[in-house]
């Protein structure tokens, strides 16, 4: 059985061409946080701050883009942000397999990747995936004053309640990703 595409805040399928932030339950949105053994962690950051983001279905291929998300099945989170230091980052998202496994930016695409659930309103339950291929729930913390974003292994993984909101990011048809 096929299953759903996600769909994005207006109810369209959740395409690899398009550009989308993540747009959290409280307005906020999914950008930079602090540093975590060298890299940069995930977190909430103020509406027009956080990255902007393409689905990736596979990172073997990186040309396509004209396929949807299914609901349940792993794809890849790739950003473009720019930095306190003013400085364009490209990077990709993944959960660490460190202990508590935070959710950090990687220059490299090898992601353990991403899976999401549609919930009512054009919502999406997202998830990560460990080195494991575990489904991992995403829960919020706040540690060193600075907010970030961690794996929850458990036998009921609570999702991160999100929307992707659809942006204009110059030409999507320039390219697999950049």
């Amino acid at each position: 059985m096929t299953r759903p595409n996600l769909k994005d805040a207006d109810g369209d399928h959740v395409w690899e061409a398009r550009w989308y932030k993540i747009m959290l339950s409280d307005g906020t949105e999914l950008g930079f946080g602090q540093q975590v053994n060298g890299k940069l962690s995930c977190g909430p950051c103020p509406a027009g701050q956080g990255m902007a983001f393409r689905y990736i279905r596979s990172q073997s291929d990186l040309t396509a883009d004209n396929h949807g998300w299914p609901a349940g099945e792993v794809g890849y989170l790739r950003g473009l942000g720019m930095g306190t230091d003013g400085r364009e980052y490209r990077k990709h998202l993944s959960l660490s397999a460190g202990a508590p496994p935070a959710l950090l930016w990687y220059d490299t695409a090898n992601s353990y990747g991403f899976s999401g659930e549609p919930l009512p309103g054009n919502k999406i339950a997202l998830y990560a995936h460990d080195q494991y291929s575990w489904k991992v729930g995403l829960r919020g913390h706040v540690i060193h004053e600075e907010a970030g974003f961690y794996g929850q292994r458990s036998d009921f993984p609570i999702c991160l309640d999100c929307s992707f909101v659809r942006i204009p990011v110059g030409d999507e048809h320039i390219g697999p990703f950049f």
